[in-house]
């Protein structure tokens, strides 16, 4: 069962920021999570996540460039989706 995503505003607004050669990468990386979100995910940790959401990290490699992204989501009520609050990218 693949679960549906649903970004919050926020979620919007921190994607819409990557270039868009990230965002296509991050979204792909989406679908993966929607269709294994247990396997790929783990409780995240504060410091230096927020508490209580689930954590999916990857790395993006690219022409020399390499970036962490990570994206902070909880599972909804409804037990179908996946709704993201926060998506983060660092250069490493």
């Amino acid at each position: 069962m693949s679960f549906d995503i649903r970004l919050t505003e926020q979620a919007e607004d921190d994607l819409n920021t990557l270039p868009v050669h990230i965002q296509a990468f991050l979204e792909s990386q989406l679908s993966m999570l929607a269709e294994f979100p247990s396997r790929l995910s783990r409780p995240s940790v504060s410091p230096p996540f927020a508490p209580n959401y689930m954590l999916f990290d990857v790395d993006y490699n690219v022409a020399g460039d390499r970036v962490y992204l990570y994206v902070l989501f909880r599972y909804h009520q409804d037990e179908t989706t996946l709704i993201i609050n926060h998506i983060g990218c660092r250069h490493i």
